[in-house]
Parts: C-alpha cells; sequence; structure tokens
C-alpha cells in the first residue's frame, strides 16, 4: 500500500459489470502512480490486478447505499464509474447527498 500524497492521487473505480476495460484502467491508473481501489460485483476482472489497494464488494440489495459507505470509506481523492450503471448510481448519490457531489 503506497503512502497517499498530491503525486500520487487516490482512485476509486465503481464497476457494475464485468468488463475487463475495468481491470485495464487500473492498472494504467497503478502504473501512472495513482492508489487505486475498486467497488465491484463478485468474479471480476479486477479480482486479479495485483497492486490495487483495496477490491470493495457492493450489496445487490442496497447499491446506493453501499456505494455511500465505500465512497466514504475509501477516502478517494477521485471516483471514477466504468458502466452506465455506475454513471447512474453516482448521479443518484449526488442528487441525495450533498457530501457525495463535492
Amino acid at each position: 500500500m503506497m503512502a497517499k500524497s498530491p503525486s500520487n492521487p487516490s482512485v476509486l473505480l465503481v464497476a457494475t459489470a464485468r468488463w475487463a476495460m475495468a481491470a485495464r484502467l487500473a492498472m494504467r491508473f497503478r502504473d501512472l502512480g495513482a492508489m487505486v481501489s475498486a467497488v465491484r460485483p463478485s468474479d471480476h476482472p479486477l479480482d486479479f490486478v495485483h497492486g490495487l489497494d483495496r477490491l470493495y464488494s457492493c450489496t445487490t440489495w442496497a447499491p446506493l447505499r453501499s456505494l455511500a459507505r465505500v465512497i466514504e470509506s475509501s477516502g478517494a481523492d477521485f471516483v471514477v464509474p466504468i458502466d452506465d450503471l455506475a454513471v447512474w448510481q453516482l448521479h443518484a448519490l449526488a442528487a441525495t447527498n450533498a457530501g457525495i457531489a463535492s
């Protein structure tokens, strides 16, 4: 785990679909020096990426509440949605939670 500094920001990837693109993006951010965490469903290609800071699971029965907890606990500088559903979930959270939008 890298120490957080301005030169290596932390990134939280939000993936709801099992796309390999998420793993490639995580590796690129990692290679550029970012601390990379991700929230994803089970059996995701992100599970096989080495050097990630942390992997989170999101519950399917309360995805927005679960995602909000992950965002808070991750302390990420940037939250990057990987797919359309992740974008919609983040917009829904931003509309109901001012702390998430900032």
